[in-house]
Parts: C-alpha cells; structure tokens; sequence
C-alpha cells in the first residue's frame, strides 16, 4: 500500500501504515508456536486446552506482536534531519530511479532502536524454542507410544510432525533469516546494494509459503 494508493500518504501515517505491515510480520513469528504448544498439551500431558485456553496463548503471542510495533512506531517517529539525509542517500541509489518509496528512519546509534533489534532477536530465539522444545517432547512421546497405536494412527501422527515442522521451517527462511540479515545489518551498518528488495520479495512470499508447504507435505 507504501507504495501504491497512499505513495503521497503524509507523517506520521505513513509510519502508521508501514507498522500494520510490521505486525502482520511479526505476528506470522510470535503465533507460529501456538499450534506446537496445543499439540505439546494433547499428546505429551494427553490434556485437551479449551477454547479460552487456547485462545489465551494466541492472545499472548498477539501483545508480544503489538509491543514490538508499538515500540516501533515510537522509536521510527518523524526525525526530519535523518529524513532529508536518506532521501539524498536513496535519490543516488540506482535501485530507486522511478522514485523513492514512503519510508521511515531511525538513528542507529539510539539506544531506543538497539533495545528494539535486541527485543526482535528475543522474539526470534523465543519462538524457536518452545518449537524446538515442544517436538522433541513430542517425538520422545510418540516413539513410547509406538507400539500401542495402530499403524495408521502412526502415520498420521508422523504425518502431522512433518507437516508442523515444515511450517516452522518455511518461515524461517522467507521471514526470520532475512529478518535477521537485516537487522545485523543495520546494527553492523552494513550496506550491500539491492539487498532491501531482496528481502523484501523473500517477506512477500509468505501467504504463499505457508499453505503451499501444508498442501505438498500432507499429499506425500
């Protein structure tokens, strides 16, 4: 939308309007533990988590995404000093030619934006985590249980694994890793030409990524 119907869009909505952006980002992260959560509860504890239950941790995967955005909006407020400076920078960048894009700036020297990078790496490291954790406890659960279960229900069970992990997976590399690429980045104040579009196409692929990678894994 920054770059289509609302280019000309004003401050500080434009830094409202890319935020809604971040959060769809972010939120794709903070909630892609929840399912591994509830199936940790169903197979490891044999525990049912009720609507309220369940809807409570996708509640709190939903404020870690907002505190992340809200502090954005903050530490990405108007600096008109920065603004002028970038805008020369991207005007010479020959990526720009058909005219530079609504955007906003930080300074990397805050401290505001360090404690953000720091909170985004958090998120990331949280995440994968309790993924981590609650499929090895899966795995250690469903291999005792081997020999009780029919073969069917084995293989579904196997199934269903391969087909989280996937969507765990995919993520990663269409969102954290250039997440991460681009925030060392920033922090190492590095600057490799094109590498923002890169990344930015690699994000777009994720309402694609995720059905796509269920709808292949589960006709296997």
């Amino acid at each position: 939308m920054c770059t289509g119907f609302f280019t000309n869009i004003s401050t500080p909505w434009n830094n409202i309007l890319i935020q809604l952006w971040v959060f769809s980002l972010f939120y794709c992260l903070t909630s892609l533990p929840v399912q591994f959560i509830y199936r940790y509860f169903l197979i490891v504890h044999e525990k049912t988590l009720s609507y309220f239950q369940y809807f409570g941790i996708l509640a709190f995967s939903t404020i870690f995404a907002l505190i992340y955005t809200v502090n954005d909006i903050v530490v990405f407020s108007y600096k008109e000093e920065s603004r002028e400076f970038l805008t020369k920078q991207l005007s010479e960048d020959s990526f720009y030619y058909s005219g530079i894009p609504n955007f906003v700036v930080a300074d990397i020297r805050s401290l505001e934006l360090q404690i953000q990078f720091g909170y985004s790496y958090f998120l990331v490291a949280t995440s994968y985590c309790i993924i981590f954790y609650a499929n090895y406890k899966i795995y250690k659960k469903l291999s005792a249980m081997k020999n009780t279960m029919s073969v069917n229900t084995f293989k579904l069970q196997k199934q269903m694994t391969y087909t989280l992990l996937a969507q765990a997976i995919v993520p990663t590399i269409v969102c954290i890793i250039p997440i991460g690429i681009a925030l060392t980045m920033a922090v190492a104040k590095a600057n490799i030409s094109g590498i923002g579009q890169i990344v930015s196409l690699l994000y777009s692929c994720i309402p694609v990524a995720n059905p796509l990678t269920t709808i292949i894994v589960i006709s296997k």
